[in-house]
C-alpha cells in the first residue's frame, strides 16, 4: 500500500488551520515545539480514559492496530477488519494527503458507517470540533466507504457517578452531520495549501 510523501493527520490539519508556522514546525523543526506540560498531559490521559469508556457503548468491536500510529500499520489493519462489519476503534484511513484515525467507526444498515469522535469536553463547540470530524469524513468517504452520520460524543456535565462509571450516563452524542457536510467543500483546498506551507 503506497502513501503520499506528505500525510497530514487530523492534529496537523487542525494545527494548519490555526497557524502556518506551527504546521511547518511539526514537519520540519519538531525540536522547536515544547513538550506538553503537566496540565496538557493530564488532558491527554483524560481523553484516553473517556475514549476507552466510549468503546463500551459499541460492544464486539476491535481496535484496528493497538499501539500503532503510522498509516502503514493502521490503514491495512483497518482494511482487514471492514468486511467483518463490526465496530472498529481507532480505524485508519488515507485519502489524498489526509490521514485520520476515527475513534469509533460503527457499521449501520447493509453498507453504511457512522463516525464517532469522542471528546473529554462537556459540550460540542463547532469552532473546536467541526474540522476534526469533517477531515475524518473526507478521508473515510474518499477511501470508498459510505458514511451515514457523523457524531461528536462528549461528557454529560449533569452525570452523577454512583458506583462504577456508566458510559451511557457519562457520555452523550451530538449529530453534526449537516455541519460536516457544509465544511467538506473546503478541505481539499486546505490540504493543498498546507502541503505548500510544509514544503517552504
Amino acid at each position: 500500500m503506497n502513501f503520499p510523501e506528505i500525510l497530514i493527520s487530523k492534529s496537523r490539519y487542525l494545527a494548519g488551520l490555526r497557524c502556518d508556522k506551527l504546521l511547518w514546525c511539526t514537519y520540519n523543526a519538531r525540536d522547536l515545539i515544547p513538550a506538553p506540560g503537566r496540565a496538557l498531559q493530564g488532558r491527554f490521559t483524560q481523553g484516553h480514559e473517556v475514549g476507552a469508556l466510549a468503546t463500551r457503548l459499541f460492544p464486539g468491536g476491535v481496535e484496528a492496530a493497538p499501539g500503532k500510529y503510522l498509516a502503514e500499520d493502521v490503514v491495512p489493519a483497518t482494511q482487514d477488519l471492514l468486511g467483518r462489519r463490526i465496530p472498529i476503534y481507532e480505524a485508519g484511513f488515507v485519502h489524498g494527503a489526509a490521514y485520520v484515525k476515527v475513534d469509533i467507526l460503527n457499521p449501520v444498515g447493509k453498507d453504511e458507517w457512522d463516525i464517532y469522535e469522542v471528546k473529554s469536553t462537556t459540550g460540542y463547540s463547532p469552532e473546536k470540533h467541526l474540522a476534526d470530524v469533517a477531515i475524518q469524513r473526507y478521508a473515510v468517504e474518499g477511501s470508498g466507504l459510505k458514511v451515514r452520520n457523523c457524531w461528536l460524543m462528549h461528557v454529560n456535565n449533569r452525570y452523577v457517578r454512583q458506583g462504577e462509571v456508566d458510559p451511557e450516563g457519562l457520555l452523550t452524542a451530538v449529530d453534526v452531520t449537516d455541519e460536516v457536510d457544509e465544511f467538506l467543500g473546503r478541505i481539499e483546498e486546505d490540504l493543498q495549501r498546507m502541503i505548500g506551507v510544509i514544503r517552504l
